[in-house]
């Protein structure tokens, strides 16, 4: 039988002047298309990737997640991906549902479990915003995956990060003024309260979908 643990998210380097003052823009996922710009359609895939790990030295905390129990690390993945399918894209809600990861450089070799019932990431709400970056700390995300080797069955359900620079939760960020890439982040995110297990994790869309952004 499969022994049931919690994730959490070990920290992730973020900017330290991320976070500031509030801006209006709703979650909406956006793109241009023969010039005209317009909603990502219901059923649209995309793909989030860590950045990239050359195998030289020491990845960064970027270019590496894992997560710990305490003080031990548990796993660290580098070059993982993420797919997902858009679900909902209006009314101020982004909806995607999780269809494949890859975990190619893994302490512990890892398999996705792309159909267990009621994986997803949303994002809601209004974005935060100062200097560079924004932020939409309205996210959500869930997932499950086996470590074969270990005979585990890890999941997690990650609520929306705060404070400034965000911490403690997930969320997506894009560049203020680009507008992209947007950025999935996890930084010392705990799966529930009083969780000891704690994952940190940066995953950027690339792709075609380097060039969306939220409205």
């Amino acid at each position: 039988m499969l022994k049931k643990i919690m994730l959490a998210v070990a920290a992730l380097a973020v900017s330290a002047a991320f976070l500031g003052a509030g801006s209006a823009s709703a979650a909406q996922l956006m793109y241009k298309k023969s010039g005209i710009t317009t909603a990502v359609p219901v059923g649209t895939t995309f793909t989030a990737t860590q950045p990239f790990w050359d195998g030289k030295g020491a990845p960064t905390p970027e270019q590496a997640w894992g997560y710990r129990y305490g003080e031990a690390t548990l796993n660290v993945c580098m070059n993982s991906s993420l797919t997902f399918k858009v679900t909902q894209n209006s009314g101020g809600t982004f909806k995607a549902v999780p269809t494949a990861a890859s975990f190619p450089y893994c302490s512990q070799p890892q398999k996705w479990l792309s159909t267990i019932e009621g994986q997803e990431l949303s994002v809601t709400g209004s974005s935060t915003a100062n200097g560079t970056e924004t932020a939409w700390l309205g996210t959500k995300l869930n997932f499950d995956w086996t470590i074969t080797s270990l005979s585990i069955d890890a999941y997690g359900a990650f609520t929306g990060a705060t404070g400034s620079p965000p911490s403690k939760g997930v969320f997506v960020q894009q560049p203020t003024a680009a507008k992209s890439p947007i950025s999935l982040n996890l930084v010392n995110a705990p799966t529930s309260p009083g969780s000891m297990y704690n994952l940190s994790a940066k995953f950027v869309l690339t792709g075609e979908a380097a060039s969306w952004w939220f409205n």
